[in-house]
Order: C-alpha cells, then sequence, then structure tokens
C-alpha cells in the first residue's frame, strides 16, 4: 500500500484501490509457484537436509503468527473496562424508551478515521456491544456529505447544541472524555449548564452521558 501504487496515488492515479486486498492473490499464486519450483528443486537433496528446513521453517512460522502471550493483569483490565461500559450502557437504556438516539461527541469519521486524542479508532462501537434498543449517531460511512451536520453540531456553543440536537429528536449526549484534553471537564460542564440534568460517568470515567429533556414533535 505504501510502495509504487502510494506513489501513483500521490500524482492523483488512484484506479486501484485497497491493493492490500489485491495482495491475497497474488500471495496465492506466488505460493503455488514457490511450492511448484521447490518440488523441482529439492528432487535430489538428501532427506536430512530437507527435514532441517522444513523444522526451521515451521518454527518460523510458529513464531510469527503466534501472539504475545498475555498478562493476567491486561485480562483483568479488559474485563473491568467491559464490565464499565456495560453498567454505563444499561443505566441510559434504563432512562429511555426503545429507539431513543444519542449523539456521541466527539463526531468521528467512520471507517478506519485514526484515534482522536487518547480515544482509539471505533470506540464508539462500545455501547454498541451492551445496547438492545438505543440509537446512536456513529457508524454511517465517510465520503457521503449528509453526515457532515454532526461536525457542524459539535462546533456550536453548548447551550445551541443542545436545543439543535433535542429539536432533532435526540435523547441524551454521549461523550468519549479521552478525545479531550481536559477529559471533557470543561465540554461536560457547559452541556450540565445547558440541560440542568446531572452528568452520568461509567465506572472508570472513560464515557459520559448528559440527559436532554426530549421535545414531544421533534
Amino acid at each position: 500500500m505504501g510502495g509504487v501504487n502510494g506513489a501513483l496515488g500521490q500524482l492523483g492515479f488512484v484506479l486501484f484501490r485497497c491493493t492490500n486486498r489485491y495482495s491475497i492473490y497474488i500471495l496465492a499464486i506466488i505460493l503455488l509457484f514457490t511450492v511448484r519450483e521447490l518440488s523441482r528443486l529439492t528432487r535430489r537433496w538428501n532427506t536430512p537436509m530437507v527435514a532441517i528446513g522444513a523444522i526451521f521453517l515451521i518454527w518460523l512460522i510458529i513464531w510469527d503468527q503466534t501472539p504475545p502471550s498475555l498478562t493476567q493483569d491486561s485480562i483483568d483490565r479488559v474485563k473491568q473496562r467491559l464490565a464499565s461500559d456495560r453498567a454505563f450502557t444499561n443505566a441510559l437504556e434504563q432512562r429511555f424508551p426503545p429507539k431513543a438516539m444519542v449523539f456521541q461527541m466527539p463526531a468521528v469519521r467512520f471507517p478506519e478515521f485514526g484515534p482522536t486524542g487518547q480515544m482509539a479508532d471505533y470506540e464508539h462501537f462500545r455501547p454498541y456491544l451492551f445496547s438492545k434498543k438505543l440509537h446512536f449517531s456513529y457508524g454511517d460511512d465517510k465520503g457521503r456529505g449528509r453526515e457532515d451536520w454532526q461536525f457542524q453540531a459539535e462546533r456550536l456553543p453548548p447551550d445551541q447544541l443542545v436545543r439543535a440536537l433535542k429539536d432533532y429528536g435526540f435523547a441524551a449526549i454521549y461523550v468519549n472524555r479521552k478525545a479531550y484534553p481536559d477529559r471533557a471537564q470543561g465540554l461536560l460542564e457547559g452541556l450540565h449548564a445547558a440541560t440542568g440534568s446531572p452528568i452520568i460517568d461509567s465506572h472508570n470515567r472513560e464515557l459520559a452521558a448528559i440527559v436532554l429533556a426530549t421535545m414531544p414533535t421533534p
């Protein structure tokens, strides 16, 4: 992706998009060719030499493809994060009727947009794992233009943002604190002042939400 095709892309030649997908077919052809050539070249090799080479290749493949071992601490940290996300999402679901809409901040492109602050790519999918009835704003394909309103909305002052989202029919604003230098404290205080609603925090204080008073006719 970063070779000749990347250089051609800089010159405006973008016909071959996502060339890493072609690489699967290219590697399969190379593999079949290599197997055939090795079979031809090794006909006269003695058995011990072939066995030693095979053992080395098997060890190399296993070493390359085996992921590093996980420590119990890292497993426990993931469990704690999942438990925190589950409790946070359940708390939101208990407050709203089915199909209530949640606006997620910061607004980020999908897919493959990269990290925002300390928030990793795709982190806005975290509540999806545990929600059964809420609708979230994140996940629309980038480059379409129809979702640009999200980026325009988040630039509004808190009071105008709250009015706009209530008018659209949103029931809550969800904030990933990791994306902001001050852990979104200034943003959340502004939203709290504009709504009068308390800040709902996850146990690990990575996620937060502000409840909006829903409009009868959004």
